[in-house]
């Protein structure tokens, strides 16, 4: 059923509206629906793989293996002990 919205002629009626909507807007953006956390979720699982196929990538163009920038000391330690550096 479709619904027509008729002009009021109380503005505070039509401020009121107005505040309501734009309540509904941010609570919707603050807490998203199931879908939207569904669908942020795939993207952000898309993004992890695909920085994960970069490093693989870049781990098999390298001479000895190794990656080529650690990102973290605990990385760098580890490698160390391995090499035994």
């Amino acid at each position: 059923m479709t619904q027509v919205a008729l002009p009021d002629h109380d503005h505070s009626i039509a401020l009121a509206q107005t505040a309501r909507e734009d309540l509904e807007r941010e609570l919707l953006v603050l807490h998203p629906m199931g879908n939207q956390l569904i669908e942020r979720a795939k993207k952000k699982r898309a993004e992890f793989i695909a920085a994960l196929l970069r490093r693989f990538a870049a781990r098999l163009k390298s001479p000895d293996g190794a990656p080529r920038r650690t990102s973290s000391r605990g990385a760098l330690s580890l490698r160390s002990k391995v090499l035994n550096v």
